[in-house]
């Protein structure tokens, strides 16, 4: 997403489709960063929805003034951040914290069947949609109503979406090597819906039952730096060597130790 700007089209394109109206607006802000964090670090949704954020706050202080904007510009601030963090609560990868859950689960209750992306999907979306919309009302409703009706200018997303052009070749195979994913994730065991199950995909061949959440990761990752970026690449693939570099490491290790430590200290007793 972040190589090929993916993210920024889709931030751009939701807040470009809800209205003009102030509460439109920061809905779209908080929908944004919301859906972003779903599959990104949340650090890094806010780093990239903030600037947007901060260029719209400028345009209507220039247009309106700073006392008639004032309960918008907080609000929208605010509206980010709660964005970031609820969107992260969605997918078992939006943020670290979740994988930390379901390692400690499984150390607590080793007889247990894993929790899957696909049960973490069933309770996590509803939640963070149902937390986003109760957030906004609230933000906007009830701490920082917004006084008088005017309508904001969308000419900066506009014109930053019109400079990026049209959707690229890479973007598609991002968007279709994610899509494949998260649809292997939510679907490799039974998915149960109320009275209706949805057999998962592991029982079509004994060799699947070996494939958990990491492999279907592992693997579709490796797809990215296979596939090559266009006929005329060269060799160059979707995702190089760079982009490694660029993972949390830090996170990662601080994480994985925790984890070591406390097997230690189980194992030990």
């Amino acid at each position: 997403m972040e190589r090929w700007n993916l993210h920024k089209r889709i931030a751009f394109s939701i807040i470009l489709f809800m209205g003009s109206k102030p509460d439109k607006v920061i809905f779209g802000f908080m929908v944004a960063s919301a859906f972003l964090s779903m599959w990104m670090s949340n650090t890094a949704t806010a780093v990239l929805i903030l600037p947007i954020g901060l260029a719209f706050i400028s345009k209507m202080e220039e247009s309106f003034g700073n006392e008639v904007t004032q309960p918008v510009t907080v609000t929208l601030l605010l509206a980010i951040a709660y964005g970031c963090s609820i969107g992260g609560v969605a997918t078992l990868v939006g943020t670290p914290t979740n994988l930390a859950f379901v390692e400690i689960y499984s150390n607590l209750f080793p007889g247990e069947k894993e929790f899957t992306f696909g049960q973490w999907f069933q309770i996590g979306l509803p939640f963070s949609i149902i937390s986003l919309i109760v957030s906004w009302f609230l933000l906007l409703k009830v701490v920082f109503p917004v006084k008088g009706s005017f309508m904001l200018d969308k000419e900066i997303v506009r014109n930053e979406l019109k400079n990026m052009g049209k959707i690229q070749y890479e973007e598609k195979v991002v968007i279709a090597i994610g899509t494949i994913t998260v649809l292997l994730w939510i679907f490799r065991n039974d998915l149960v819906l109320g009275n209706f199950i949805v057999p998962g995909w592991v029982h079509l061949w004994k060799g699947f039952e070996n494939f958990n959440d990491t492999t279907i990761a592992i693997f579709m990752s490796l797809m990215l730096f296979i596939i090559p970026v266009s006929k005329m690449s060269n060799g160059v693939a979707i995702l190089e060597g760079d982009s490694i570099k660029k993972l949390p490491w830090n996170a990662i290790l601080l994480f994985g130790g925790g984890f070591a430590l406390s097997y230690g200290f189980s194992e030990s007793g």
